[in-house]
């Protein structure tokens, strides 16, 4: 999980033409974290460095294509889709669907499924 996510990044003076300049020499941006299993890396345009800084979880989740919400969850459930079965007390299952973790979109495809239990 990025560090301080909830608070912006953005403490210092952000020089747009310094960035510029240096992707014009050929340096490249990217972020790396450890999240819900994955060591993930992702490349940035210099454009997108603003956006980043203001809120960098917000970022995160609109570069894999899922709500904030969705990436929240993705993390709290580290990267295991849950079932959605009622059980009991008409609580929910919450089994893992796969077995497996997978990444933001995936899982957001995958949770609310229904574990290898209730699939039978």
């Amino acid at each position: 999980m990025l560090e301080n996510e909830d608070q912006p990044i953005r403490e210092m003076p952000l020089c747009m033409e310094t960035i510029q300049r240096l992707a014009m020499f050929g340096i490249t941006f990217k972020i790396e974290f450890y999240a819900a299993g994955f060591q993930t890396e992702i490349h940035i345009r210099p454009d997108d460095i603003p956006r980043f800084l203001d809120h960098a979880p917000l970022f995160v989740a609109s570069y894999f294509g899922v709500t904030l919400e969705q990436y929240y969850d993705w993390l709290e459930t580290d990267g295991y889709p849950r079932c959605s079965a009622r059980i009991g007390t008409d609580r929910p299952c919450k089994r893992p669907v796969l077995g497996v973790q997978c990444g933001p979109k995936e899982w957001a495809l995958r949770d609310g499924g229904l574990c290898e239990f209730h699939r039978h």
